[in-house]
């Protein structure tokens, strides 16, 4: 039985009645008069621990929205400051505000309650859903096609390339403005549902601007770089690394980690016997350069793009202007 891919599992948001939160459910303030005022039709399409995305109609265009509905810091110091119901990390959505690039998420518009209260952040909908949704789906089809003794699973490598490209040319821009992901993973890669896949990164709850080596544990554990999970400081080169697990897992269809899972205090073990048949050589030595456990050896997301298995890559997409 082939390793599941590695995610980090959802918990339900706020059991506790008191702590719903409901788009719909807004207290009579100002901005939460607004906010009903100018949306509709909502649908409930993810939830966990740190508030719920949901889809809804923008009255005033007709445009589908997702609607990430959180509780923001109770004592206004930091209004952008959001939490979860269970004591995790704090989150923060002022960095993806400023950002604006065809492969990341964008923020259109943000609805403050007050302190302690609904907070409200429209977002551009991708219908798509996941990077992992896809992945699991492709893994599903497969194994219904599949002939015994003659079924390699995994992505094409020219897919995963053009997914890689455009990742790459995303967290390349995210890192030139100082800004470090910290969760990069499937999970946080939307798709458009084009029928070739593009991409836009989301999830930057915890990233972080990039001022000196950081030493405090963020992102999925599957899915972090060595030196984050043993606190000896990381900077950008960490985001490389989750890129290259994310590489890994599109190729497999399954983890890469040969026990299924990254174990806190063991060497690190990946499948890669697993590519003789599946990448190129090129290939290879893109994703060997990606997942170097040094990270002074580790290529960065810009080297990344003239690495010789992108440079001659011919993008599904050709007619995007990247900042």
């Amino acid at each position: 039985m082939p390793s599941a891919l590695p995610y980090s599992v959802s918990m339900p948001i706020f059991p506790s009645q008191d702590r719903t939160l409901d788009p719909k459910s807004q207290g009579e303030d100002e901005e939460g008069s607004d906010f009903r005022d100018d949306f509709s039709d909502f649908h409930l399409i993810a939830a966990n621990a740190y508030g719920t995305v949901n889809r809804a109609l923008e009255r005033a265009t007709g445009r589908v929205v997702a609607v990430k509905t959180v509780i923001c810091d109770s004592d206004g110091g930091h209004p952008n400051r959001y939490t979860s119901g269970d004591g995790r990390i704090a989150k923060d959505f002022t960095l993806l505000e400023r950002t604006r690039h065809p492969h990341v998420l964008r923020i259109l518009s943000v609805y403050c309650g007050m302190p302690g209260g609904l907070t409200h952040i429209i977002l551009e909908y991708m219908e798509g859903g996941t990077l992992l949704e896809y992945l699991l789906e492709q893994n599903r089809q497969q194994e219904s096609c599949a002939t015994p003794g003659s079924f390699i699973r995994g992505l094409p490598e020219i897919a995963c390339r053009d997914i890689m490209y455009q990742l790459c040319q995303a967290m390349s821009y995210v890192h030139r403005r100082g800004v470090l992901h910290c969760n990069l993973k499937p999970e946080n890669i939307l798709l458009t549902g084009d029928k070739m896949p593009f991409i836009k990164v989301a999830g930057f709850g915890l990233a972080i601007k990039s001022e000196g080596e950081r030493m405090d544990i963020r992102g999925s554990f599957d899915y972090a770089a060595p030196e984050v999970v043993c606190h000896s400081g990381y900077d950008h080169r960490a985001d490389s690394w989750s890129a290259g697990i994310t590489l890994f897992a599109m190729l497999l269809l399954e983890s890469p980690h040969v026990s299924g899972h990254h174990i806190a205090g063991e060497p690190i073990a990946l499948e890669w016997d697993a590519l003789r048949e599946r990448l190129s050589e090129d290939g290879q030595d893109f994703l060997r350069r990606l997942l170097c456990e040094d990270p002074s050896g580790r290529c960065s997301m810009e080297e990344a793009l003239h690495h010789r298995w992108l440079v001659y890559h011919r993008p599904m997409y050709p007619n995007i202007l990247y900042p």
